[in-house]
């Protein structure tokens, strides 16, 4: 309570000033005797960097030592990122703005590392002093006006090389997903050009690209991009127009929660050629006599051979009989487009098993990877017909 004095009391005249407390700093945007201004002169983003450059100043800096920039949703104005600052000088700045304490040390210049929760993002930035080390309270801020737009990332790639030889197919080139660290596995898939339906798939492991992270360094995993593979191209690419795709997955089997980068090459598979011909073949006491020749361009990653006895009406198999090659010279002059047509020969002669006894049959030429015959296979079936004498 303010009391009146009387004649008899010495007066000791004190000049009342304006007060106001921290909170209302924070609640009245125009606080008496606070002066905010700034600008953002630099805003820009260069792929994983986020550069800014400007001034802010306000009256109450220098009760409030720290500096941040916040980046906000230009939306909702909610907080997306912030990182400490130490300002610089700007001498042109208290040139113009004199009358603000602490102008001439109003400035930044800072260059941040895109955080993946600003992508996608408009922001706008906001410069904070503040009294509090964490940046958290009785702070001072300035949002500039500018509107500043973080691109999302996104996945990219490129298919360097592919050369084919003796069936054999090599690719090499990159493919960086900002969700690779999230989705181990890796598939390379062969789909056709037209339908863009799967053909083949390969499990791949990752090779390291130093290329590749250099010019991509706002991508997760851009480093483990890498794809350098050589594999037996399957019959079920083969005389398709292709394109390639590469995969990351969390799943081993990479069905499932993927994410796909196909490259815009469009590679011509050759078809599967095949040649031969049963030149002899004879029924003697109870030998079966055959030469001939069948060539593969599936041979080179084929090699076990089989002769096969099969029904002639049917086309079930009766017999089989593994065999060595033979080089036949002739055979690569006339197909030499054929890889292995030199190596395509054979002439046996085999004891006539009992269930062949009585039969019309034909013979069957094989290439096979197994082993024993029975998976990833090249047949050529002969058109001959021959009988076998019941006793």
């Amino acid at each position: 309570m303010i009391q009146a004095p009387t004649t008899s009391d010495v007066v000791k005249i004190t000049a009342l000033r304006y007060y106001m407390p921290n909170f209302a700093s924070r609640v009245l945007s125009e606080a008496p005797g606070i002066v905010t201004e700034g600008n953002l002169e630099v805003a820009n983003v260069d792929r994983d960097k986020l550069n800014l450059k400007g001034w802010s100043a306000t009256s109450d800096a220098p009760s409030r030592p720290y500096s941040y920039l916040f980046a906000m949703d230009a939306n909702t104005n909610i907080e997306l990122a912030r990182g400490k600052i130490n300002r610089v000088d700007r001498p042109d700045v208290q040139n113009a703005y004199s009358h603000i304490p602490g102008a001439l040390h109003s400035g930044f210049n800072e260059s941040f590392v895109i955080p993946g929760r600003l992508r996608g993002h408009n922001i706008r930035i906001m410069a904070r002093y503040s009294a509090d080390p964490n940046g958290d309270r009785r702070s001072a801020d300035l949002t500039f006006d500018k509107a500043i737009n973080v691109p999302p990332i996104v996945a990219d790639g490129h298919l360097d090389g592919f050369s084919m030889k003796d069936n054999r197919m090599t690719l090499r080139g990159w493919s960086a997903s900002p969700d690779s660290p999230d989705k181990p596995y890796s598939y390379l898939l062969a789909v056709d050009a037209n339908t863009n339906i799967e053909l083949a798939r390969w499990k791949i492991n990752r090779t390291d690209r130093s290329d590749v992270q250099n010019g991509y360094p706002q991508i997760p995993g851009a480093l483990h991009s890498g794809v350098d593979v050589t594999f037996n191209m399957p019959g079920e690419i083969k005389g398709h127009k292709v394109k390639f795709m590469s995969r990351y997955s969390s799943n081993p089997n990479g069905s499932f929660d993927t994410t796909d980068f196909t490259f815009e090459n469009v590679i011509d598979i050759p078809p599967i050629v095949q040649e031969g011909w049963l030149e002899e073949y004879s029924v003697s006491s109870n030998k079966l006599n055959l030469k001939g020749w069948s060539a593969s361009s599936e041979s080179p990653t084929k090699p076990y051979s089989y002769l096969f006895a099969v029904d002639a009406k049917t086309n079930i198999e009766l017999a089989r009989w593994k065999i060595n090659r033979i080089d036949r010279p002739d055979v690569p002059k006339v197909y030499p487009h054929i890889p292995g047509a030199l190596h395509s020969g054979f002439k046996e002669s085999f004891d006539i098993p009992a269930k062949l006894r009585g039969r019309a049959v034909k013979i069957m030429a094989r290439y096979t990877a197994d082993p024993e015959g029975n998976n990833e296979s090249a047949d050529v079936t002969f058109d001959q017909v021959f009988n076998i004498p019941a006793s």
